[in-house]
């Protein structure tokens, strides 16, 4: 056969491939699809199969979806809704809709995965939203709900909030992978909850610009390069709480932002733990385990802000104070850290109440400045106090002295607790053994006191008046001993020291009772115990 005429066969054949492989990929293309106002399905070869109000995809879907519908559910069965312009659409646009369920679907290869303006009580769960944009987006759009989904390797924001969108709620997803993982801007009254916000290239979570009254609890953040929670501009009276960040450039920031309370949370392996960056006025840190951080609590250029109860252990710094003012700090325990506290250009702070505990250097001051070491009557706890305590009150008999202008006047003999007796009432104790099961019953106090063996323990607890009336009996390990009811008791609170050998000892402080109703009181738990006992045997 002539070579020519080969060879135009083959190009014959090949063109008549290109051809059908171009019409295949045509026949995917399904160009926009509306769900309509009427409930039809424009076009009707879309494959989407209707059943009243719920549309069901029986094949993948290689174009946008626009719902004119209030009031309906889109199932993807796990088919493939797929962008085919580059970026250029939306996968399903919700906009101006109420009440629409999206789920179950595969959505890739759009600006917005899921977008909503002005959209209200729509659910959007168990979809895997991954290669948009951004993820999902809703502006101007409130009470809508976002959860159960795998939001993953968008290039912008795995979830924005915009313009306004309010009393949203974004629980249970798994965020992955974007550039940011969910975006608030000028968007309040939002809940975010339990979601895995994991390894996305900026920040986990950032609110920005007049964002306020938020909820961001629960979250578990890990591995992000900025920080997991990042506040900015104007993002006040939100509540930050409960949530793990771990091994991210740095935790939580609020960058000029008030009013705002930041509680409970768990920071390791960061670079800055928790800062404040020129936010003055009345933000509230406490109960914050902050570990293994560069920075522990950073508090920048802030001013009349309240640090309490947190941990900041096993730190280069545990809190640093720069160039802020007026603020308190209190009831912290600020162990082994290269340096305890860090202040730098700052006075008239005040601490108290705070354990430092065995930090290579407890307190680094860069100049004269003048702080507050107690609130008058009590200071803080020094792990390299020498003083003594000759009087049995809690208080070392003389100052102790940190730097120039810096004096602690009634250092702690130990450390600092305070228990919630009731949801009204404290106790607050001052005691060299590691306290533990703290309860109260309703009549007696209850808890354990731990030491190193044989060494002699002390506590100095008190208690409110109103709790258990003024006259109290100590109880160790079942056996009386001496408790000094000290001057410093008044008509609301009593004051009691008291001494014990340590080992582990069960304390437990009751109101002055007659004898029978003492021996009552003790018998009761073990009658219960009896009952238990019985009950187990039949």
């Amino acid at each position: 056969m002539d070579r020519k005429l080969v060879l135009v066969l083959a190009l014959t054949l090949l063109i008549g491939m290109l051809n059908v492989a171009s019409n295949v990929q045509k026949a995917k293309a399904s160009g926009t699809i509306y769900i309509r106002a009427d409930g039809s399905i424009d076009p009707p070869t879309a494959p989407i199969q209707r059943d009243g109000n719920v549309y069901n995809f029986i094949d993948n879907v290689y174009d946008s979806i626009v719902v004119e519908r209030n009031n309906v559910v889109i199932d993807g069965n796990g088919f493939t809704l797929q962008g085919s312009d580059e970026y250029l659409s939306n996968g399903m646009d919700l906009s101006a809709r109420e009440n629409v369920t999206v789920l179950g679907t595969q959505i890739k290869a759009f600006y917005h995965g899921i977008y909503g303006y002005s959209s209200s009580y729509s659910s959007l769960c168990g979809n895997n939203i991954t290669n948009n944009y951004n993820g999902i987006e809703f502006s101007s759009s409130s009470n809508n709900n976002v959860s159960g989904n795998n939001i993953a390797a968008n290039y912008g924001s795995g979830i924005g909030l915009n313009s306004s969108s309010s009393y949203n709620s974004i629980s249970g997803n798994n965020i992955t992978n974007n550039d940011l993982g969910i975006y608030a801007y000028s968007s309040s009254n939002n809940n975010v909850s339990g979601n895995n916000i994991a390894a996305n290239s900026e920040h986990g979570l950032r609110l920005y610009y007049s964002s306020s009254y938020n909820t961001i609890s629960g979250n578990n953040i890990t591995a992000h390069l900025g920080f997991g929670i990042d506040l900015e501009i104007s993002c006040n009276y939100n509540s930050i709480s409960g949530n793990n960040i771990t091994n991210s450039g740095n935790g939580i920031q609020l960058g000029s932002s008030f009013n705002n309370s930041v509680s409970g949370n768990n920071i390791t392996n960061s670079g800055w733990g928790l800062r404040l960056y020129y936010s003055s006025n009345y933000n509230s840190i406490s109960g914050n385990n902050i570990t293994n951080s560069q920075y522990g609590i950073v508090h920048d250029g802030s001013s009349n802000n309240s640090i309490s109860g947190n941990s900041v252990t096993d730190n280069i710094n545990g809190i640093m104070i720069r160039s802020s003012y007026n603020s308190s700090i209190s009831g912290n325990n600020i162990a082994n850290n290269d340096f305890g506290i860090w202040l730098e250009s700052s006075s008239d702070n005040r601490f108290w109440h705070n354990s430092f505990d065995n930090n290579a250097q407890q307190v680094y001051i860069n100049e004269f400045v003048h702080n507050f070491w107690d609130d008058g009557s009590e200071g803080n706890y020094w792990s390299n106090y020498t003083g003594v305590d000759s009087n049995h009150d809690g208080i070392g008999d003389t100052a102790h002295s940190i730097y120039i202008y810096n004096t602690d006047r009634y250092p702690l003999m130990g450390i600092f607790s305070d228990f919630h007796a009731t949801s009204e009432y404290h106790v607050q104790t001052i005691c060299n053994s590691t306290i533990s099961d703290f309860q109260f019953d309703g009549t007696a106090i209850r808890f354990y006191a731990t030491g190193e063996n044989g060494t002699t323990g002390f506590c100095r607890i008190c208690i409110p008046t109103a709790l258990m009336g003024g006259t109290y009996r100590v109880y160790v390990n079942g056996t009386e001993v001496f408790s000094n009811l000290l001057s410093c008791s008044n008509s609301t609170h009593s004051y009691l020291y008291f001494n014990y050998t340590h080992s582990t000892e069960e304390v437990i402080i009751i109101p002055e009772f007659p004898s029978f109703l003492i021996l009552l009181l003790f018998m009761t738990p073990t009658l219960s115990t009896l009952k238990v006992c019985r009950r187990k045997r039949r």
